[in-house]
């Protein structure tokens, strides 16, 4: 009687064993179907295959968590930009038409006042 409910208690440990591995796999695949590609190329490329469209909206999903506004500014020789996230840090910069040149400064609420916390100048 001992060596049956032993038997049994091992055929039961097997099968949650067993059980543990598949749920182990399905999600092994979540994490990485969710994982961020952070290769910019490599994202720009999962974005431009048709079958890509899951990547497009879990993209989309993750820049509304962080980006509250995004704000443009054209005119006929400059493009101005500013992105506003949500933790209050605003962005901004601009590029001349010919892409010879572009500006930006990354701005942060300090005590109440908008402060430049860092500015990129590029010519080429």
């Amino acid at each position: 009687m001992l060596a049956r409910k032993l038997a049994g208690y091992e055929e039961a440990v097997s099968t949650l064993t067993a059980r543990r591995n598949v749920l182990q796999g399905n999600v092994d695949a979540a994490i990485a179907n969710s994982a961020a590609p952070y290769d910019p190329a490599a994202l720009l490329e999962l974005i431009k295959q048709p079958e890509g469209a899951d990547m497009r909206l879990r993209l989309r999903a993750e820049m509304r968590k962080r980006v509250s506004k995004v704000m443009l500014s054209i005119t006929p020789e400059l493009v101005g930009y500013s992105i506003l996230y949500v933790n209050g840090t605003m962005r901004t910069g601009a590029t001349d038409r010919a892409g010879l040149r572009h500006d930006a400064a990354t701005f942060q609420e300090v005590d109440g006042v908008m402060q430049i916390v860092d500015r990129s100048y590029a010519a080429a």
